[in-house]
């Protein structure tokens, strides 16, 4: 889906009637051009930072779209089309069309070769969960392979750098910020994706299109995905956990559902998390008494008596 201006800035001010047609189970695309006429539009706004901010943040979750040689194409004939028609529109919106018709064409192509490829099956499975539409399915697939050489799927996610770093040491242990030291085109989608799962867990009607001609296991996986982890993220907000951070734990535990697809694809079983063995109450022990202890003294213990009525005398200098 691509975004232009005024849906950029609609969606800056979070605006009910875009919200609710705006997909969340589809890739956004930023055009470049729309990109600047937003950053132009902030530059006398008494909230630039706070825009800038938000544009930063809607920056990773989306596509930035560039322009090149094709869309210099598509913009002469859209230009002269409008110029036959005699309705003429502003030039950055004629750049937009130019995009828009370029990324339609390369998605038809991609759609229409994706047919015949071999790995059709686990696309149409990766398709099921959402967040991961035909472009990012695809990513997937194409780069990783063979999903079969993962016996774990923590083994997948430390592929594609998804990981905490550690910096342990004897019986210090510390993590920091993820690896980012695997494949980058898969991390890029799986964020992209993990983004979706801020929202409720629902089934919308185009991943219920997806889901048609799937079996029964893919589609419980997906769905199980939706519930688990669109709930991790309202968790992890509620905890105050900043919202890249959760979005960074929910794309990594969606790896491990995508691992869970790729082996019911390949006709192998999905092993069982192991549950924890249940631990046997112990009992507690009696609070030491606060009270220290008496010492024992050969001495006999001295007795002080209140003689409120004593009086003592002036010691001589």
């Amino acid at each position: 889906m691509m975004l232009d201006t005024n849906a950029l800035s609609a969606w800056a001010d979070a605006d009910a009637a875009l919200l609710r047609v705006l997909p969340t189970d589809r890739l956004w695309h930023l055009p470049v051009v729309a990109l600047g006429e937003f950053l132009f539009g902030i530059c006398r706004s008494r909230e630039r930072p706070k825009r800038e901010r938000w544009i930063e943040a809607v920056k990773a979750t989306c596509v930035l779209t560039v322009v090149d040689g094709d869309t210099a194409g598509h913009y002469a004939n859209i230009r002269e089309e409008l110029r036959a028609a005699a309705t003429p529109i502003p030039e950055n919106d004629i750049w937009i069309a130019a995009l828009c018709r370029q990324h339609q064409r390369l998605e038809a192509a991609l759609e229409e070769q994706v047919k015949t490829w071999k790995r059709l099956p686990l696309v149409q499975a990766f398709m099921c969960f959402r967040g991961l539409a035909l472009i990012n399915a695809v990513t997937w697939v194409a780069e990783i392979g063979d999903f079969s050489r993962f016996d774990h799927p923590s083994q997948l996610m430390a592929f594609i750098g998804i990981t905490p770093s550690e910096s342990s040491s004897g019986q210090r242990r510390q993590q920091g910020a993820i690896t980012k030291t695997g494949n980058a085109a898969c991390r890029r989608a799986i964020i992209e994706a993990a983004w979706q799962y801020r929202l409720p867990a629902r089934v919308t009607p185009i991943i219920r299109a997806r889901h048609h001609g799937q079996s029964k296991d893919l589609t419980d996986i997906a769905w199980k995905a939706q519930v688990r982890l669109c709930g991790r993220f309202r968790s992890l907000v509620a905890a105050r956990k900043k919202t890249v951070v959760a979005l960074t734990a929910v794309a990594r535990e969606l790896v491990g559902f995508l691992w869970a697809a790729a082996r019911v694809v390949d006709g192998k079983p999905v092993p069982a998390r192991p549950t924890p063995p249940a631990s046997t109450p112990t009992p507690r022990r009696r609070a030491a008494s606060k009270t220290p202890a008496a010492r024992p003294s050969s001495k006999a213990a001295k007795r002080y008596v209140l003689n409120p009525h004593r009086r003592f005398s002036k010691a001589p200098h």
